[in-house]
């Protein structure tokens, strides 16, 4: 799909030849300019650089303890130690959406299965983000709001190494931010923004998903026998269509 990288990832072949690859809501703003708030890591992250994880790690909302016993082979992926709280730090901080702060204990512990099914729930949450956003007096409403999304952005990562095509969502969303119209009032450019979020996850998620599921389904013949890897949305939608 478009925008959740075909549903986890997986892959699929037949044998008969074919294959397919804490504050309240309403108090959410900010306190300080938007220059000065850290952008989110970046989502191709190699965590075996370590100047670049000392970067990384300066932007961090929550801290996270990285693992005693790492695995060398997989020296290149993040390797935290399961946390007893990664709320506490987030909440101290402020400016954590309470549904953000759900989200990200759900992904963290691997609630919400599916490349596709987190990026659906990260964009809903950034529409329930959006909605309860304040402006400032005398701030400019687009650069506010991207101020307050790369915190909401940022304590997502904490809790869950961002993927690639997250990281594209969250390039397009912010694109949209920054593109809302300034004469525009502010109830006039949520609704703008929440509704470029509900035609972004119809037509690059559903509408793509389902293309690729007619296009695996038309592949698949009686008596094929398949061997897929780990548990795609869409080529398990595929398999029970």
């Amino acid at each position: 799909g478009g925008g959740g990288g075909g549903g986890g990832g997986g892959s699929a072949g037949a044998s008969g030849g074919g294959k397919a690859g804490a504050k309240p809501p309403s108090a959410v703003g900010t306190s300080g300019p938007s220059s000065s708030m850290p952008r989110p890591a970046p989502a191709k992250l190699q965590h075996d650089d370590a100047k670049k994880v000392q970067e990384m790690e300066k932007k961090q909302i929550t801290p996270r303890t990285h693992a005693h016993k790492q695995v060398e082979l997989f020296k290149h992926l993040p390797q935290y130690e399961r946390e007893a709280s990664l709320t506490a730090a987030a909440v101290a901080k402020g400016n954590i959406h309470p549904t953000v702060l759900r989200l990200g204990l759900h992904i963290a512990d691997d609630l919400i299965p599916g490349t596709n099914a987190r990026v659906v729930a990260k964009l809903r949450a950034f529409q329930q983000v959006i909605n309860d956003f304040v402006c400032p007096p005398a701030k400019v409403f687009s650069r506010e709001l991207e101020a307050c999304l790369n915190l909401q952005i940022q304590y997502l990562i904490d809790c869950r190494p961002q993927s690639l095509a997250m990281g594209n969502v969250v390039k397009w969303l912010k694109q949209r931010v920054g593109q809302s119209p300034p004469h525009a009032s502010e109830a006039e450019a949520k609704a703008q923004l929440t509704a470029l979020v509900d035609t972004f996850i119809h037509e690059r998620i559903a509408l793509a998903n389902q293309a690729i599921v007619e296009s695996l389904t038309g592949r698949i013949a009686e008596g094929d026998v398949l061997l897929v890897y780990s548990r795609p949305t869409v080529v398990e939608e595929a398999l029970l269509h």
